[in-house]
């Protein structure tokens, strides 16, 4: 029985030289280290020899078990590796490419109601007009028919940056 399990793993370990690729190699698993492996088979069959050969068979049958798993795994990593060196070579990665950019941050919550409202009221049919907040005393007033001497012109009801109410054009914030 010693002699069938040195055979079980010479011709496990020759065969698992020849394994080149991961399918062959679960091939390799199954008929070595699956339930009906010659391996296994010994193991059923301790319960019918001898008590005092038992216990060496079977310390033996479980180093060729831990021999092959190992081994199996040793093949397996090598394989992995082998895989992951071909394709690097086969997708060259540019290392010197920038990251991905990555989001600096988001709109103030002002801004993104502004923005809510602007697509309700558009929605209802209104156009909103955006316009500069410092204006001439031309597009402010005369062009929307102020007379020079409305109440709004005064110092009290707008905001002048530039000059003064009474002078030739002023700057000053939008009023209307």
């Amino acid at each position: 029985m010693l002699a069938k399990l040195e055979g079980i793993q010479e011709e496990a370990m020759a065969s698992l030289a020849e394994v080149k690729d991961e399918e062959t190699l679960e091939g390799w698993r199954v008929t070595h280290l699956g339930r009906s492996s010659a391996l296994m088979n010994v193991f059923d069959q301790l319960g019918q020899l001898p008590r005092e050969e038992r216990p060496e068979i079977g310390r033996r049958a479980n180093q060729v078990k831990q021999t092959l798993e190992a081994a199996f795994e040793e093949k397996a990593e090598s394989l992995r590796q082998a895989a992951l060196a071909r394709n690097l070579q086969a997708e060259r990665l540019d290392i010197s490419l920038p990251g991905r950019p990555l989001p600096l941050g988001r709109l103030h919550p002002i801004t993104q109601t502004m923005r809510e409202l602007y697509r309700v009221f558009g929605e209802m049919g209104f156009q909103v007009y955006r316009s500069r907040d410092v204006e001439t005393d031309e597009y402010n007033f005369q062009l929307l028919n102020f007379p020079p001497y409305h109440p709004a012109r005064e110092m009290q009801d707008s905001y002048y940056i530039a000059g003064d109410w009474e002078e030739e054009n002023p700057v000053l914030l939008r009023t209307h």
